[in-house]
């Protein structure tokens, strides 16, 4: 998954001329479901299968930076307010 994962459409942080890389502390995510379901379009049997799962977290913008498709944020002290399955 890092091959398909890490160029082309879907540039990791490193990869990604909006981010500029990803700094210590820093976590990925999606600004909305839609944007993860995209991402790991063609996925999502074997990531459930891997018990993936999705955890929701509520960051204050001034902690977020958006990507062409991910974005980062500092998670801190931050729990998810939610868990879900892909599908």
């Amino acid at each position: 998954m890092f091959e398909d994962h890490a160029s082309g459409d879907n540039p990791g942080p490193q990869g990604d001329p909006q981010l500029g890389g990803i700094q210590p502390g820093e976590h990925c995510g999606f600004a909305t479901l839609e944007a993860l379901d995209d991402w790991f379009d063609g996925y999502h049997e074997a990531l459930e299968a891997l018990g993936f799962m999705i955890a929701r977290y509520s960051v204050p913008l001034q902690l977020v930076r958006y990507g062409k498709q991910q974005v980062v944020f500092h998670r801190g002290d931050l729990f998810p307010v939610e868990y879900m399955t892909l599908t």
